[in-house]
């Protein structure tokens, strides 16, 4: 099962969250469920780091000002076509 779910889930729960200063900790809890688990039952490598990445998407939504600049960079990238002129820096050689 894709973790689309678990991201809704993740996303609906800390919507109305404070916003965390320098240093603080955001804590999220994940648990295993048995489509996670490889033939030999252990967690597979892939869903470890997917869940690992469901714990980061709150954090970097509730830290402050990544919003904002996730946002700036989306206007970017939707105003111009994607990818032409997306990237901060000029690439001439």
């Amino acid at each position: 099962m894709y973790p689309f779910l678990r991201l809704i889930k993740e996303v609906f729960k800390f919507r109305k969250a404070p916003q965390l200063g320098f240093g603080d900790v955001h804590i999220s809890h994940h648990m295993c469920m048995p489509w996670d688990l490889d033939p030999w039952v252990e967690l597979n490598n892939g869903r470890t780091l997917t869940l690992y990445d469901l714990g980061r998407i709150p954090l970097a939504a509730r830290s402050p000002g990544l919003r904002q600049k996730i946002c700036a960079l989306g206007r970017l990238c939707r105003t111009d076509s994607f990818g032409s002129n997306c990237i901060p820096w000029p690439l001439n050689s």
